[in-house]
């Protein structure tokens, strides 16, 4: 309310109408570029106000839009590309989190004891709210898992 009385220049509230509200909020949107959750939360706090303090009804009042956001994803081909490019110790990260739809950190928690080979299932332990999630992977992943794995115990071994 001290915001739309200071860009009224304290006029007093009982005379403020409809049409200074909507200043206001056009004021709000263009010269002090809030959000349109911003400005439809001022004018459901004063609509609140003039309804149960002023006891007198708003007019409609035009309502902010929330901007249309096109989120952006990456092709079959693209990311097929991408992951082409990463080296291979680093490459199975880039197709467990492509391929999973695993966070960054889970990936990065993972450890051998959360593959099992026998059944060809991957367990994510500290996933979304600390729950424990189980899916298969393919076969393909597999061999790549056991090359790496048995790559990195030779690289451990000549150190």
């Amino acid at each position: 309310m001290w915001k739309l009385c200071r860009f009224l220049d304290k006029q007093p509230p009982l005379e403020v109408t409809s049409q200074h509200v909507q200043q206001f909020l056009t004021d709000l949107a263009v010269r002090q570029q809030v959000s349109a959750s911003a400005q439809n939360q001022a004018f459901n706090a004063l609509r609140f106000l003039f309804r149960h303090v002023f006891e007198r009804e708003l007019a409609d009042t035009p309502r902010a839009k929330r901007r249309q956001s096109i989120s952006t994803v990456l092709s079959c081909p693209e990311v097929a590309s991408l992951i082409g490019q990463v080296t291979p110790p680093y490459q199975l990260m880039g197709m467990l989190l492509d391929g999973y739809g695993l966070r960054l950190s889970e990936a990065l928690a993972l450890r051998l004891h959360n593959f099992n080979f026998d059944t060809g299932m991957l367990t994510v332990q500290f996933g979304k709210g600390g729950n424990l999630g189980q899916c298969p992977y393919p076969k393909v992943f597999r061999v790549r898992f056991k090359r790496n794995w048995s790559a990195s115990k030779l690289s451990i071994r000549r150190t």
